[in-house]
């Protein structure tokens, strides 16, 4: 266990720490729906599945941001059984889109903006350029036309 590995060290050795943001390593699960309740009343995280499957797309968000895409938030929050859920686009990257920053990066290029209440799930060799998505997509494999603009407005919502 981690609490366990100093005691393994000896005065000598050498030891690195890597500090990452906690929506990129972790998340529980653990709670029902009326504990996470009680949680999110005490504003502590609700630890429950629609919570995890939030902050899944916020990281998948994240990941999208850094590599240069207009994410775009909402001051909106929708409830659900007395737990509030900003609205965020639901954004899905799949691993044959890409594992790293840099080859995710290497799909985006332009203008490419995600509106909030969007529903997006990016696969394989798909290439975002000059693109604004507000609705609902699955894009596989997809060369679309610069500027194009998704407007699927069959909005999945959270």
């Amino acid at each position: 266990m981690m609490q366990d590995y100093p005691k393994l060290l000896k005065s000598c050795d050498r030891v690195g720490v890597t500090q990452i943001d906690k929506i990129f390593s972790f998340s529980a699960c653990k709670n029902d729906i009326k504990s996470a309740a009680e949680k999110f009343s005490k504003n502590l995280p609700p630890e429950c599945a629609a919570s995890c499957e939030h902050d899944f797309y916020r990281q998948c968000g994240l990941v999208l941001k850094a590599a240069g895409v207009d994410v775009q938030t909402s001051e909106k929050f929708n409830t659900y059984a007395g737990i509030n859920h900003q609205v965020i686009p639901k954004i899905i990257l799949r691993p044959s889109f890409g594992v790293t920053l840099k080859e995710i990066k290497s799909k985006i290029k332009g203008k490419v903006i995600i509106s909030p209440q969007s529903t997006v799930v990016l696969e394989g060799d798909t290439i975002l350029e000059d693109i604004t998505i507000d609705g609902s997509v699955h894009l596989k494999d997809s060369k679309l036309e610069k500027g194009t603009q998704l407007t699927d407005k069959h909005y999945v919502t959270f």
